[in-house]
């Protein structure tokens, strides 16, 4: 358990300041934006937050040193340069739940379970690896429901996206299959786990609740000012910050 201290400073009678007691390095694909959101506000003073993000990254592409967003060895080096007493969170999945497995079965017929495997497969074993070399303080993302409804086609992501015949429903579920990994790999190696699939989900339709799109029905990211405030009661869950 980490018990969490709070230093605070008082000189010449100023106010005591808090000064963030642990460090949160996030690293991931684009939806990780909205950690550089929280840390910007000063919504979690408890920590400070440390953003590194390469657009497109996948799970698939966590073991691939020839992948085309070259993940592997940006993240690689962003985990070097953290010490091993600080925190590392991960989040992937999004692209490869809501594109780049659809995109591979119905392009190269390989079938999506097979896909789903090895993306799994892929990102358990960096984060394997990563605890081999000392990193314990490991936090691990569920991946966002998909929000590009079907027959979207505007939006730079969902144009790019259009090609991919699977519905939204399709794409839901998908993921939700992912996150069971995510939640069961977690549990297994004693990591914590970041997790807002249950709050985000509407039960009845079995997709994204629709309070959490985007304003901007051609972002495909959730709207950061609604989802951010659930980011952080779950950072203070995992990590028994209350």
């Amino acid at each position: 358990m980490f018990n969490l201290f709070i230093l605070t400073v008082d000189i010449n009678g100023k106010e005591e300041i808090p000064i963030s007691e642990i460090t949160i390095n996030c690293i991931g694909d684009s939806h990780a934006e909205v950690f550089k959101y929280i840390e910007k506000e000063g919504m979690l003073p408890e920590a400070e937050l440390k953003v590194n993000i390469v657009q497109g990254a996948t799970a698939q592409g966590m073991v691939n040193p020839n992948s085309r967003t070259n993940a592997l060895q940006i993240f690689r080096e962003a985990v070097s340069s953290v010490s091993s007493e600080e925190y590392l969170l991960f989040m992937l999945g999004e692209v490869d739940c809501g594109f780049v497995i659809w995109y591979r079965s119905e392009k190269k017929d390989i079938p999506v379970d097979t896909q789903l495997e090895k993306s799994l497969q892929n990102y358990f074993t960096f984060i394997e690896d990563t605890m081999k070399r000392g990193y314990m303080n490991i936090i691990m993302c569920t991946s966002h429901l998909p929000t590009i409804k079907d027959g979207q086609s505007f939006g730079e992501i969902a144009n790019l996206r259009k090609e991919v015949e699977a519905s939204q429903k399709e794409r839901t579920l998908l993921t939700q299959k992912y996150n069971d990994s995510i939640r069961t790999f977690c549990r297994k190696n004693g990591l914590h786990l970041l997790d807002i699939e249950k709050q985000t989900l509407n039960e009845k339709e079995n997709l994204i609740k629709e309070r959490y799109l985007n304003d901007n029905p051609a972002d495909h990211h959730l709207e950061t000012g609604r989802i951010a405030p659930l980011y952080v009661e779950k950072l203070k869950e995992a990590l028994e910050l209350k």
